[in-house]
């Protein structure tokens, strides 16, 4: 199928539906810096190791880091995070010069569901995730910024997401098929301000936009959005946000889509938009991304169904729907809920502190934490004292130590209560024990934070001793 050409004279259709909208003030700071991400790499994986990635159309395990890159065409990428609820996956955001973008991205997939993340900017979301985008220092955008990270809520697909379609074919016919019934786009814009937008069902739907970009002579030519949409969708709306004017959408089908599409694009042109953005959404999905400030932001996303919860955690961000189009701000301590109903989506004040296990997982290694399953902790007569972040506040850990031939002590707490310790275990005077045990705690707290505390000999001090904590299980 050949791409559809861009630019041709606008006329009606009577299906469709047109509105403008203020002007959007996250694309007020629109920078060429503000584009899609090269790659995204796994930096941490905690939990059981069940995850793959789909790199056209077949599965692979992965590893830390083990890279998402672009396909050789658009069929869309993917990292399936399984349905164990007890994985938790991170990935970060590079360029094409190798430098982190500004974003991460933590899953973590809390039902029967599978949590997908497509390349570069889209995630089906089945349980928890949090986006962060840091604040670099370098002016302009971040990767997925400004045309956002679309999330999609997972229960509202359970017919094309259950895992025995996902896994069901190791030679990726399943995915091939999924293919078939997708349609990438793609928009791109120059420095001048100069927009192109590209479709294709079978190649890279940029490729033509950024050569018409370059052969205009336009400079930092730029992928500003790059997604597909799902063509049997009988609902959908195409959005195209500008720097300098009023948005504009369309609703129709999946299949009416690249028709509504080039008739959109065609009337903000003709109206003069610069930098514009395509975006396409169904009633179930929304787009998440920061404001343009200096600030940090951290949002968590959790599908609860039959809505997607934005829980912002440090800055501001904006949430974009079918309903709201011109963007929800969601600024910290603030919990937004979008549902698909036409009812009014409401906002309430949370407490930042009270903060879910995912987020507390997240944060841990700022805060000077350990993490559990990475946690394995050696030393001599100094002895240690640690905190380790969980994964969860209820189940059981395991804790494997080896104090060799000269004995110490091993004490394990939650806040101030005692969840293990050597001298009770052995009911010795001084708690000091040699050799090596593997103890499994149980757990039910309320918080995610266990201090393990090892003290050495203090007679010995070629003593030694090792200890590995694992996550919950």
């Amino acid at each position: 199928m050949k791409k559809i050409q861009r630019f041709l004279p606008l006329f009606l259709i009577s299906s469709v539906t047109v509105s403008t909208l203020a002007t959007l003030p996250f694309l007020e700071n629109l920078s060429s810096r503000a584009e899609i991400p090269a790659y995204a790499k796994i930096i941490q994986i905690l939990g059981p190791n069940n995850m793959n990635l789909r790199i056209n159309g077949r599965r692979r395990k992965v590893d830390v880091n083990s890279r998402l890159s672009p396909s050789i065409n658009h069929k869309s990428n993917a990292l399936l995070m399984p349905s164990n609820d007890l994985t938790i996956g991170t990935l970060e955001f590079f360029n094409k010069n190798d430098e982190s973008g500004g974003l991460k991205i933590q899953a973590t997939t809390r039902n029967d569901l599978v949590t997908m993340y497509y390349f570069p900017c889209t995630m089906i979301v089945s349980g928890n995730a949090i986006i962060e985008w840091a604040n670099l220092g370098r002016g302009g955008g971040s990767d997925c910024d400004p045309g956002g990270i679309r999330v999609e809520q997972a229960s509202s697909s359970k017919a094309e997401l259950t895992e025995s379609d996902l896994y069901a074919s190791s030679q990726g016919i399943v995915f091939a098929q999924a293919g078939r019934g997708q349609q990438g786009y793609c928009s791109v814009a120059s420095d001048s301000g100069k927009s192109w937008y590209g479709i294709s069902t079978s190649e890279d739907p940029c490729q033509e936009a950024l050569q018409e970009c370059q052969k205009d002579g336009g400079n930092n030519c730029t992928t500003l959005t790059q997604d597909f949409w799902r063509t049997r969708k009988s609902e959908l709306t195409a959005i195209v946000s500008c720097k300098n004017i009023p948005s504009a959408s369309r609703k129709g089908s999946g299949a009416e889509m690249p028709d509504l599409i080039r008739n959109l694009w065609s009337e903000v042109q003709q109206q003069g938009g610069q930098t514009c953005v395509l975006n396409v959404l169904g009633n179930n999905e929304a787009i998440v991304l920061p404001t343009p400030s200096d600030q940090r932001t951290i949002v968590e996303v959790n599908d609860l169904d039959p809505c997607l919860t934005f829980r912002t955690r440090f800055g501001t961000a904006i949430v974009k729907s079918t309903k709201k189009q011109e963007g929800v701000p969601v600024k910290e301590g603030d919990e937004y809920k979008y549902c698909a109903e036409p009812e009014e989506d409401p906002i309430k004040s949370v407490d930042p502190e009270n903060e879910s296990i995912e987020m507390q997982v997240f944060l841990a290694r700022e805060r000077g934490y350990e993490l559990c399953d990475q946690m394995q902790e050696s030393g001599g007569f100094e002895g240690s004292e640690q905190t380790i972040q969980l994964t969860a506040t209820e189940g059981v850990i395991k804790i494997n130590y080896e104090m060799f031939e000269v004995p110490d002590r091993l004490i394990v707490t939650h806040k101030d209560k005692t969840l293990y310790d050597t001298k009770i275990e052995k009911g010795n005077e001084n708690g000091y024990v040699s050799g090596r045990n593997t103890v499994s705690i149980p757990l039910k707290e309320n918080s995610g934070q266990v201090k393990v505390k090892v003290i050495g000999n203090p007679e010995k001090e070629t003593t030694k001793w090792n200890y590995v904590l694992s996550c919950p299980r």
